[in-house]
């Protein structure tokens, strides 16, 4: 067995376990050159057919105590952690917002066009332009599941949140003024009859 067909078979155990190793990490193992590449390839095309783990309760508990999760619920303001815990999340797998977006538009069985509005929201979400309170369940679910990660998490790093849409539309600033951002959220929210499974998964609510 090469080494880096032995890092591989270590990451793939420690995958399946609940693990979930950071992938740069693992391609740290091996030196720099045509064995590292030849790893990451290896990585790269096992990760997009992996399996999610199953993470127990003391997985999860590692996932939350680990420094960059806790770095990101730690530094949370207003607008809450997601773009700080997103990405990182993202890295640790090797996925780029639209190999994320696929295994997502995979697990809902979403269109090709709607795989590419579901890229959009997810990049919203990681600029904290969307507000928490409408992601549903179901996604933080299926996130959490594709990110090795818990909806626990995910939900408690969401924060207070961006501006609702339609709240707010005044405010007082000496004299009541009119809130232009809130207005255009809640030109660009989808009516509850327009709206697709994207939009509902992102926009609909917890319930949704």
């Amino acid at each position: 067995m090469t080494r880096v067909e032995q890092v591989l078979n270590e990451f793939i155990e420690a995958w399946n376990a609940g693990a979930s190793p950071a992938v740069h990490d693992v391609l740290a193992q091996v030196p720099a050159g045509p064995e590292r590449e030849e790893l990451g390839e290896l990585l790269q095309a096992w990760l997009a057919v992996a399996p999610a783990p199953r993470l127990d309760d003391a997985a999860r508990e590692r996932v939350r105590a680990t420094p960059a999760v806790q770095a990101a619920l730690a530094a949370m303001t207003d607008d809450g952690a997601w773009p700080v815990l997103l990405p990182h999340l993202r890295a640790r797998r090797g996925l780029g917002l639209a190999d994320l977006a696929a295994r997502l538009a995979e697990r809902f069985s979403l269109t090709g066009e709607q795989a590419g509005r579901t890229e959009d929201y997810l990049g919203r979400m990681e600029r904290a332009e969307l507000d928490p309170r409408g992601v549903s369940q179901r996604l933080l679910d299926a996130m959490a599941d594709t990110l090795a990660t818990s909806a626990e998490i995910l939900r408690e790093a969401a924060g207070g949140g961006s501006r609702p849409a339609g709240a707010a539309l005044f405010r007082a600033q000496g004299e009541v003024d009119l809130d232009v951002h809130a207005l255009a959220d809640l030109a660009f929210q989808p009516s509850m009859e327009t709206m697709d499974e994207v939009d509902r998964l992102f926009t609909g609510g917890a319930d949704a």
